[in-house]
């Protein structure tokens, strides 16, 4: 007789948009530097322009107008992507769900992690966040990143508990073999 069990949610989440803060202010940066130098050249062009001809300066502020358009939606898109990711939790199971219009979901048995870690670069620490890493044996996704996560140590611990659990109920062991 099979025991069925009722999968529940236990934690679902995005990565946080505060992860991609550096590559925003990269980006910034790299368009005010941009527009700088082509002032500079449009203010040389304005110089060295004769009088009475075609205004050189136009092409220059239409560049500027499509560098910050263009920096724009590449910050869209960015934040887009980092909006479009879902991690779901079960109590048998780890979903990622990826995508905007279409999706696609990829599953992780939480009887097949083997090992886990929590990785904190300097500045999402300071805000609160953090990778969790899973190492496991599913071929097609022997590693799995959660990233941008808050919490990360509650997450890793959540996930802990029920990989073991999961590892008991199945009958699965480790065999070190050196």
């Amino acid at each position: 007789m099979a025991t069925e069990t009722s999968e529940r949610t236990l934690w679902q989440g995005t990565p946080s948009a505060l992860a991609d803060l550096p590559t925003y202010i990269a980006l910034a940066v790299a368009a005010i530097a941009a527009t700088f130098g082509l002032l500079m050249l449009r203010g040389a062009a304005l110089a060295r322009a004769t009088v009475g001809a075609r205004d050189p300066g136009r092409v220059f502020l239409w560049a500027v107008a499509a560098l910050w358009i263009g920096c724009a939606l590449v910050a869209l898109a960015i934040f887009l992507r980092s909006r479009s990711t879902r991690y779901q939790v079960t109590s048998e199971r780890l979903r990622i769900t990826t995508g905007l219009l279409s999706t696609t979901t990829d599953d992780l048995e939480l009887w097949r992690v083997r090992d886990s870690r929590v990785v904190r670069p300097a500045l999402m620490r300071l805000l609160g966040l953090g990778h969790v890493v899973l190492i496991s044996t599913d071929r097609s996704t022997p590693e799995v990143q959660l990233r941008a996560v808050r919490d990360p140590d509650a997450l890793q611990t959540a996930i802990r508990g029920v990989m073991q659990g999961l590892s008991r109920r199945q009958g699965v062991r480790e065999i070190d073999v050196t």
